[in-house]
């Protein structure tokens, strides 16, 4: 197993030309930090250098002080990698519970050294599982409630039922009031549906989403969730 921390600030060296290329300055992931996707890289000694990026198999890690690039046309720029869904590593962003509870900052994370999947991440020196992450953004990083984890779908085969002889076809709408919550934000935010917001939550043009001492209902967490405040909402409420 590998530490993201392991890679900050080592030289990039060519394996095919022996020299610098520059130094490892963050790394990418994927959205909820299951992977390793890209090191990012720059000549630190030039201000007019820009982030280079490279696939985490491509890199060599030979010892403790440097990482050696398999192949020159690995080379990724800014454009390449900005369309793959992915973010950078945040570094000391706070985590907390899906009550709200501060528990630390992130200060490293685990991941496999052929693979590149993430194990763990590391909060104040404890282990968690990347099973256990709700979502992650500017805001910090939530935790799904405990003894849950994140439930990858499973496809199932359809099941096809011989019709009776004599039936009839009905077209069933649904209220025209009816919300249609996409089932990932509900299976990781329905526990916030019956608490209580502690604070009011306001979107980015300041458009009241849940006012102080109400109560959060479905419609509430759609809201918040089509105007990504859900994290906000999380550590507003309580139960």
């Amino acid at each position: 197993m590998r530490k993201i921390t392991s890679y900050l600030s080592l030289p990039v060296i060519s394996g095919s030309q022996h020299k610098i290329l520059g130094t490892i300055t963050g790394v990418l992931c994927e959205k909820r930090l299951k992977s390793v996707g890209f090191f990012a890289f720059s000549d630190l000694y030039s201000k007019d250098s820009e982030n280079m990026y490279v696939a985490a198999r491509s890199l060599k890690k030979i010892n403790d002080d440097s990482v050696v690039l398999s192949n020159l046309l690995c080379i990724k720029s800014q454009s390449d990698v900005s369309g793959k869904d992915l973010i950078e590593f945040p570094l000391g962003a706070p985590v907390y519970t899906a009550d709200g509870k501060a528990l630390g900052v992130l200060s490293d994370l685990y991941f496999g050294d052929t693979d590149k999947i993430a194990t763990a991440i590391i909060v104040n020196e404890t282990p968690v599982l990347v099973e256990r992450i709700a979502s992650v953004d500017a805001q910090g990083v939530i935790l799904l409630p405990d003894g849950k984890k994140r439930v990858r779908k499973q496809k199932s085969k359809p099941v096809i039922e011989k019709p009776e002889k004599d039936f009839k076809v009905s077209i069933l709408s649904p209220p025209e009031n009816a919300l249609s919550l996409p089932v990932k934000a509900l299976s990781n935010y329905g526990f916030l549906i019956g608490r209580v917001a502690t604070s009011s939550v306001y979107d980015k043009n300041n458009v009241l989403i849940v006012k102080k001492g109400a109560l959060v209902t479905k419609k509430v967490v759609f809201d918040a969730h089509r105007k990504n405040r859900l994290i906000a909402l999380t550590l507003a409420t309580c139960r």
